[in-house]
């Protein structure tokens, strides 16, 4: 794939995979999730520095294969002399099926075309629920967004569009 998946996701997910066969007692598991200190995301067409600035997130995995992720995380994103901090905490759930379902306040690359046909590439910074599914590719593929999304792509960057999209508020 040429652009990034959802870095933060992915590590996450990543990590759950690795965890979840130990799912065995009745309890959920409940470990650390670590994350790199920083890395860069190309998903817009230009570099996105993402350092992690506070990360006290844990990994719930349940028998079923579902996962929960809580705890605090928060990031810098930086592009040029333009940055941002963002508490990103979430929560995050992951069904047994593997849909994504974000809550509170998240940040989310999406290739281009992830959003519809004709979309472009965006990290979207969304502020309510989001629902995500992924392809047999593993490309991402919005379900459905409730909430505010800004794109960081544009606050960021040097696209000076504004994000807008039939569904988003």
């Amino acid at each position: 794939m040429r652009t990034s998946k959802a870095i933060l996701v992915l590590a996450l997910i990543l990590t759950v995979a690795a965890l979840a066969p130990s799912a065995t007692s009745g309890k959920p598991i409940k470990e650390p999730a670590p994350l790199p200190e920083s890395f860069v995301d190309p998903t817009c067409g230009f570099p996105i520095l993402i350092e992690v600035l506070d990360q006290n997130e844990f990994i719930k995995t349940f028998d079923s294969g579902r996962t929960i992720v809580t705890g605090t995380l928060k990031v810098r994103l930086s592009a040029g002399e333009k940055s941002i901090e963002l508490n990103i905490s979430g929560p995050l759930h992951i069904s047994e099926d593997g849909t994504l379902v974000l809550g509170g306040r998240s940040v989310n690359p999406f290739p281009a075309g992830a959003l519809g046909p004709g979309s472009g590439p965006v990290i979207l910074l969304n502020s309510g629920r989001m629902v995500v599914t992924f392809d047999e590719e593993g490309n991402p593929t919005l379900i459905d967004i409730v909430g505010s999304s800004t794109d960081l792509c544009t606050v960021l960057g040097r696209r000076s569009q504004n994000f807008a999209m039939p569904g988003f508020g």
